[in-house]
Order: structure tokens, then sequence, then C-alpha cells
């Protein structure tokens, strides 16, 4: 993934999270996860791999 798709990766978790008005914490805990990698992931310097992509989608209530 180049640094520009890292961002807007980055860009797109954090609105939608937003948007469901979760904090870190609780999408760290619906995902069986850290606030730590949410948080990494949010500031573009991790991405998810593909499975923790599709149960984020889920959690956030994304259609795709």
């Amino acid at each position: 993934m180049t640094t520009i798709d890292r961002q807007k990766f980055a860009r797109a978790i954090k609105r939608y999270r937003e948007e469901k008005d979760l904090t870190q914490k609780e999408l760290a805990g619906e995902l069986m996860t850290t606030t730590t990698t949410v948080a990494r992931w949010e500031l573009g310097m991790s991405v998810p791999k593909q499975d923790r992509v599709i149960q984020e989608i889920k959690a956030l209530g994304i259609n795709w």
C-alpha cells in the first residue's frame, strides 16, 4: 500500500468511526484489538490485514 493509500485509509477509518459515535476504545473492543492499534491505523502508521478490514467494515456498518 502506498503512503497516499495508507493516508486515505486512515482518514476513512477515523471518519466512519466518528460518524458512528464510537471512541477508539469502543471500536477496539468490537474488533478485539487494542486502542493503540486503532490509533495507529487512524494515523496511517500501520494498516490492518485484509481479514481485519472486513471486520472493520462490519463494525462500522459500511456498505460495500
